[in-house]
């Protein structure tokens, strides 16, 4: 007999083709988007391609800086602590915490994948 998760797993890796299409053509938001990424994690279902199928460059070149708040809110989107977050970023969880307080300012790739993690979540950057 199959577990809940196991029956969940499945179901997600079904519909893998229809969300991954759905989602490129705009009919799921990026939050719905992460939202269902997160939970496919959870019960081990394949990750689907969170992508809209046009690359704009904007969505990983950010052109202002982030602010400590918006840093947290990412984090807290995502369902990460510190240190997880800091891992996948690759820096050390006590510079995540500095950048979280606005006593440091992440810049370059670090600042680039906090912006990637927003849109699509902790799948892209592991």
């Amino acid at each position: 007999m199959r577990t809940e998760k196991e029956i969940e797993r499945k179901m997600f890796d079904g519909v893998k083709g229809i969300t991954e299409a759905l989602y490129r053509r705009g009919h799921i938001s990026d939050q719905d988007a992460i939202e269902a990424q997160n939970r496919r994690t959870e019960v081990g279902a394949q990750p689907i391609r969170l992508d809209r199928g046009n690359f704009d460059a904007s969505t990983v070149t950010p052109t202002q800086p982030i602010a400590p708040e918006h840093i947290k809110e990412i984090r807290k989107l995502v369902g990460a602590s510190q240190s997880v977050l800091a891992m996948h970023i690759g820096v050390a969880t006590a510079t995540l915490s500095q950048w979280e307080r606005g006593a440091r300012k992440p810049d370059g790739p670090a600042l680039r994948l906090l912006y990637l993690i927003e849109r699509h979540g902790l799948a892209h950057v592991r």
